[in-house]
């Protein structure tokens, strides 16, 4: 199917152009100065104890890194960060860790019209909704660089895409339908990272075998908490992957 394709398609330019950063033991916390901003990942959704409204938790990855402040808000666009949690970014921040784009293109929405059937007019519209909107992710993350740029002048900024939801099953299209989404998604994010100067780091390689339906998976399914987010241990892997990069 042209999803398949497109996904893999997709996966193979990716790691062609090197994105795919292995590695996922627990890293130690950042100097001072480092600062989060973003969505529900970086609020820490799915593991730890919830600290707020907008759900930022104690096991997040920021929290892993030491952020000070943690400004990553739960359901956040690219939009929402701009309006109120760059503003909020101390000028004198040394790193500035970004990860937004999925509220922006509804990823959410692909991840509860498909799963656990992709085989669904439901399923089909999202992630056509969601495919029509990904183009724009480019600019739009781009747009979050630049004004971090502009309010922390010094700061090294550090981009990071999303995971793959789901353990590659060769007996289901469900996994080429939303982990292809997601690696569209990741694509655009690179784009808008490398197009203002920014680091891009990916974490599909961290989750590679720890995906929803693994023996061991790093992220909450439907029916436990926060599904669809990472748990303590998918923030460790993404606490791996960034550390290096501050």
């Amino acid at each position: 199917m042209a999803s398949q394709r497109f996904g893999r398609g997709l996966a193979a330019l990716i790691a062609a152009l090197g994105l795919i950063f292995l590695g996922s033991s627990p890293a130690t916390a950042a100097p001072g100065g480092y600062v989060a901003v973003g969505d529900s990942i970086a609020a820490g959704v799915g593991a730890g104890t919830v600290l707020d409204a907008c759900g930022r938790t104690d096991a997040g990855y920021a929290a892993l890194l030491g952020a000070s402040p943690n400004l990553g808000c739960s359901g956040a666009t690219t939009g929402d960060v701009l309006a109120t949690q760059v503003p909020a970014v101390p000028r004198n921040a040394t790193d500035v860790t970004v990860t937004v784009g999925a509220n922006n293109v509804g990823v959410s929405s692909v991840y509860y019209a498909c799963i656990p059937d992709p085989n669904t007019l439901a399923c089909a519209a999202a992630v056509q909704k969601a495919l029509s909107a990904i183009a724009a992710v480019d600019r739009q993350v781009a747009a979050v660089v630049d004004a971090v740029q502009a309010r922390a002048k010094k700061a090294n900024v550090v981009v990071t895409g999303y995971p793959l939801l789901l353990a590659q099953d060769p007996y289901s299209t469900l996994d080429d339908v939303v982990n292809g989404a997601t690696l569209a998604l990741n694509y655009e994010i690179y784009l808008g990272a490398r197009a203002s100067g920014a680091q891009y780091v990916d974490v599909v390689g961290a989750f590679l075998g720890h995906g929803i339906g693994s023996s061991d998976p790093w992220i909450n399914s439907a029916g436990e908490p926060a599904p669809y987010h990472p748990n303590a241990a998918g923030y460790q892997a993404y606490a791996a992957a960034i550390a290096p990069r501050l």
